[in-house]
């Protein structure tokens, strides 16, 4: 993605889902970068983010009104995998395995939106927070159901880029 692409997962924006990334930012294309995200609203939301603050590359989640604890990320260009837990009453964070950020908070998220990569949806306000990035793999879970394994990939026929489903084998 180069800031402009964005990827409609067409998965619902709630509570229940565990994303396995990996990718590496390209550039620091705004003040937040969106790994993936929905809202309908400040307080009904799920955010995995990137932003600067004070010239310090952090990294957290946002669950409803919630954000978690900030820590230094991964820089840029550098690849990482990113496995995060968005469910009531768990909510975890791991960058390249290891354990960055957790809470329990035990309230339900369910927007109107779909989950996005690479920026996040937001009502009817389109899109906020596009990345740059390089994406190796991601994959959707709900409730520990593989439901997307996502794969980049060219189409031959037309020459798109893209990333290909290769569970419900659509691009």
């Amino acid at each position: 993605s180069t800031g402009t692409q964005y990827i409609d997962t067409g998965l619902a924006g709630k509570d229940g889902y565990t994303l396995d990334i990996d990718m590496a930012f390209t550039e620091w294309y705004s003040t937040y970068n969106y790994i993936a995200g929905c809202a309908d609203s400040s307080t009904n939301r799920i955010y995995f983010t990137r932003y600067n603050r004070d010239g310090s590359q952090k990294f957290r989640y946002t669950y409803n009104n919630s954000s978690s604890t900030e820590f230094i990320g991964p820089a840029l260009n550098e690849r990482f995998t990113m496995k995060a837990t968005m469910e009531k009453g768990n909510q975890k964070q791991y960058i390249n395995d290891v354990l960055k950020s957790s809470s329990i908070i035990d309230t339900e998220v369910n927007t109107s939106q779909n989950i996005f990569l690479f920026c996040a949806s937001y009502g009817d306000d389109g899109v906020t927070g596009n990345s740059s990035a390089r994406i190796y793999s991601a994959k959707f879970y709900f409730e520990g159901e593989l439901v997307r394994d996502l794969i980049p990939c060219y189409r031959k026929t037309d020459g798109e880029i893209g990333l290909l489903d290769i569970l419900t084998n659509t691009f």
